[in-house]
């Protein structure tokens, strides 16, 4: 196996985070997604800094294959809002596209059916968080190290990395 080969997690909500993991180093990457305040009518909004995104990704190599979340509104949430959620799946989907990645969009409900196998998961935040810790035991899952709780985006992103990993471990040359 490549001992470079890399796979991407991406949960690409504001509040979300990008993983990048190394199985033949046991490493993980995890970090919130880069964003920036940008002035809008109402003062200051929350937006992707789509130029560190960039920077983030091109300092991994050999990207076997890069998972992204889908995007879905919920009952209730604004017109805005889910322009937003659209506007920032996009907007990732063209990053992996333009630097011509391997990816699949993959739902919520598929990934976490096989991450949280045997688990109760009425809670996918607290699932996440859980399963995230036992297969990562070592790795800090806080936003910062000023956080003082773990940040569900960066173990969402780091599920989504590991679920590629096994969907496509058949694959591999040994």
């Amino acid at each position: 196996m490549n001992e470079e080969l890399t796979y991407i997690g991406i949960d690409n909500g504001i509040s979300g985070a990008l993983a990048f993991y190394k199985p033949a180093k046991q490493m993980l990457v995890t970090m919130p997604m880069p964003i920036i305040k940008a002035k809008s009518g109402k003062g200051f909004k929350s937006e992707y800094d789509i130029p560190q995104i960039l920077s983030i990704i091109r300092n991994f190599s050999f990207i076997r294959m890069a998972i992204l979340e889908k995007a879905q509104s919920f009952p209730g949430q604004g017109v805005s809002s889910m322009f937003t959620i659209g506007k920032n799946f996009g907007i990732m989907l063209g990053i992996l596209t333009a630097l011509q990645l391997p990816h699949q969009i993959i739902h919520p409900r598929r990934w976490q059916k096989r991450m949280f196998e045997d688990i109760p998961h009425k809670d996918t935040k607290a699932a996440s968080i859980l399963v995230a810790s036992r297969l990562f035991p070592s790795h800090d899952f806080r936003a910062t190290e000023k956080s003082k709780v773990l940040h569900h985006g960066c173990s969402d992103a780091a599920l989504m990395a590991y679920y590629s990993y096994l969907s496509h471990e058949k694959d591999q040359i040994k």
